[in-house]
Formats: C-alpha cells, sequence, structure tokens
C-alpha cells in the first residue's frame, strides 16, 4: 500500500481557484463513472496509469515543498496552489486506488 504525506501550509488547505475546482471536478466525474460502470476500466492500463499519476503528484508536491524557501512571494505562492490542487487529485487517485483494486467486491 502507498503511504502518503501530504504536504499543507494555511492557505493551501482550502481550494479558492477556478482551477483548482476544475481538475477536482475533472477527478470527481471520472470517479463517478467509474462507480457507475467499473468494467468498463481496464485493470491492466487504469491501475497503471493511476499508479503513475500518483507519484507525479508526490513530486510536483516535492518539488512544491523545496519553493516554499524562494524569497519571492510569487513563486511561493504557486508553489501553495501546486501542493493544494495536488494533494486534491492525490486524495481522489487513492480512493479510486482503494475502490476498484483493493477492494472490487465493494464497488
Amino acid at each position: 500500500m502507498l503511504s502518503l504525506a501530504m504536504a499543507t501550509t494555511a492557505k493551501a488547505t482550502e481550494p479558492d481557484s477556478n482551477a483548482t475546482i476544475s481538475v477536482t471536478a475533472q477527478s470527481q466525474s471520472l470517479l463517478a463513472q467509474m462507480r457507475q460502470s467499473p468494467s468498463r476500466f481496464d485493470a491492466t492500463r487504469t491501475r497503471p496509469f493511476i499508479d503513475e499519476m500518483i507519484m507525479l503528484h508526490m513530486e510536483m508536491v516535492d518539488a512544491a515543498q523545496r519553493a516554499m524557501q524562494s524569497p519571492d512571494p510569487q513563486v511561493r505562492s504557486m508553489a501553495e496552489e501546486t501542493m493544494k490542487t495536488s494533494n486534491a487529485q492525490i486524495s481522489t487517485l487513492l480512493e479510486m486506488r482503494r475502490k476498484f483494486f483493493e477492494n472490487p467486491d465493494k464497488g
């Protein structure tokens, strides 16, 4: 099982941009489609994609954490937004992974 340490800052805990809401809405839409018709999703292609996306977003959080050390407020702001968006995606992807690959009978 994957372990995850989600990075948060006071400003990075609440979604407040249209981009974050749009990305989260897309993920929620995909999750809803998977719930309605799980047989449509080929596990040999879907699970590796989900796993790769989790790792990608974790790397983005790591890079954003390093960027928080920047003296430039615009860079720090972008880093906070990246952490917020990536953490939301990680949560959704982990939910998909658990639902469809670790507990297939509970879908």
